[in-house]
């Protein structure tokens, strides 16, 4: 009872209570394939929407210049270079970037599709500041890779989406492009889409 009574008091003092971190209403994010990256397991990307504008954060874990989707390596510790970029621009520059494949570190064409869906209450902060520290984290092959670095984003960004960590996901049968044909067929999910 006391601690109600404090909440009203503080309401009617006209100090306002902390918010959520939500800030900017509904917004769009997608993941972007690269299908035959990894020597055919697939390689993601991911975008979000700074809404209610055409402003996009977008980015991926690339690995070193030229690879086929991930780095040499199957574990690259953190700190360590790992090929996480992240850009902002309009839509026509998030498209024009994966289609182009960033910094001609791929052939063009490598990514190849994309689906898309809407949070409710986008967390672009937050979705940013994982985005960031992506650079620094390292890169696994399994359980800390291109799929898991955005997934992470896009669950910061207030997103529901199923987990790469799934079992359904895991050896013998993981592989990024399994879990972005499930993502396209998740209700609010729209489908792959061509670049």
């Amino acid at each position: 009872m006391a601690l109600l009574v404090t909440a009203f008091a503080v309401i009617l003092s006209g100090v306002a209570l902390p918010q959520k971190a939500f800030a900017l209403g509904r917004g769009q994010a997608c993941v972007f394939l690269a299908p035959k990256g990894a020597r055919g397991f697939g390689h993601v990307g991911w975008a979000f929407q700074e809404p209610p504008g055409d402003h996009w954060f977008f980015g991926a874990t690339e690995g070193e210049p030229g690879e086929e989707g991930g780095p040499n390596q199957r574990k690259i510790p953190p700190g360590q270079r790992n090929g996480a970029w992240e850009d902002t621009g309009n839509w026509q520059k998030v498209l024009d970037t994966f289609r182009n494949a960033k910094a001609n570190e791929h052939p063009d064409g490598y990514y190849k599709q994309y689906t898309c869906a809407y949070a409710d209450e986008s967390a672009v902060h937050s979705a940013d500041l994982q985005a960031q520290s992506n650079v620094g984290r390292g890169y696994n092959l399994f359980g800390d890779n291109c799929m898991n670095h955005a997934y992470d984003v896009l669950r910061a960004y207030n997103l529901t989406l199923p987990s790469p960590n799934d079992p359904i996901y895991i050896s013998p049968s993981w592989a990024p492009n399994r879990w972005v044909l499930k993502l396209s067929n998740t209700p609010g999910w729209n489908g792959l889409n061509s670049l």
